[in-house]
């Protein structure tokens, strides 16, 4: 039975940082009650000091939290909104390949950001 829990834990602890990953970026952060509500949406129920300790753990685990007046947010993007539409409009500039093809790189490189870097590479207003 103790393994379950563990188990549960885990995956709590990757849903926060999944959430963060998403979610949230140095201008936008996640506090503690927007956390816990994410996680009873998902049918997970939590306490203020669970939420502090998973992000605690995620720290130790390697992962760049940050914290801003707003709450937490990931701090560890592998790319710039300005970088990632750089290798979009490589993609767009290949001719051998299909629409559908460049559509599914694409979406794999816009996937690679959170919500709000998103934004800016559809935008076209990527520089800084």
């Amino acid at each position: 039975m103790n393994l379950v829990i563990k188990m549960s834990n885990k995956k709590r602890i990757m849903m926060v940082l999944e959430y963060l990953k998403e979610n949230t970026n140095y201008d936008n952060g996640a506090n503690a009650e927007t956390l816990i509500s994410y996680l009873k949406n998902q049918a997970t129920d939590v306490e203020r000091k669970t939420i502090y300790n998973d992000v605690k753990q995620l720290d130790e685990m390697g992962y760049s939290i940050g914290k801003n007046k707003e709450g937490y947010y990931f701090d560890d993007e592998m790319f710039e909104a300005s970088e990632l539409r750089v290798l979009i409009d490589m993609v767009k500039a290949i001719t051998f390949l299909s629409e559908k093809t460049s559509k599914e790189i694409i979406d794999k490189i816009t996937a690679l950001t959170n919500k709000f870097n998103r934004v800016i590479i559809n935008s076209g207003d990527y520089i800084k």
